[in-house]
Formats: C-alpha cells, sequence, structure tokens
C-alpha cells in the first residue's frame, strides 16, 4: 500500500535526494511525475524547479538494495 503525504510548506520535509513520486493533478495529463526534493522545493530532471508549486502530494518510491 503507498502511504501518500500531503505537501504543505509548513510540513515535514520529504528525503533529500531520493526519487519521490509526485502527485501533479494539474501539470500533466498522466497527474504522477518522478521528483527529488532538493533541501528547499521539488524538481524533475526534465522540468527543473518549475514543477514544485504544482506538488499536491508525494510518496517515497522504494529501491531495491
Amino acid at each position: 500500500m503507498v502511504k501518500w503525504i500531503e505537501y504543505a510548506e509548513k510540513a515535514k520535509n520529504p528525503p533529500k535526494e531520493r526519487p519521490l513520486l509526485a502527485y501533479v493533478p494539474d501539470f500533466n495529463r498522466t497527474h504522477y511525475e518522478v521528483v527529488t526534493w532538493n533541501g528547499r522545493k521539488f524538481e524533475s530532471e526534465l522540468h527543473g524547479e518549475d514543477i514544485h508549486n504544482f506538488v499536491e502530494k508525494w510518496c517515497l518510491i522504494y529501491e531495491a538494495d
């Protein structure tokens, strides 16, 4: 089960430089984007920090060890 975390400016920040799945319903047709948290904003490889204001929720993408 995926645990979605609501993003709010005052909420606890996501882990830094880890891949995250972001729910961005007003950003693209799929409503999802892989992003990272750079310590102050969300960013994606294709869109940079432009995606930050569109993130409503995020969840961790678990990596195999």
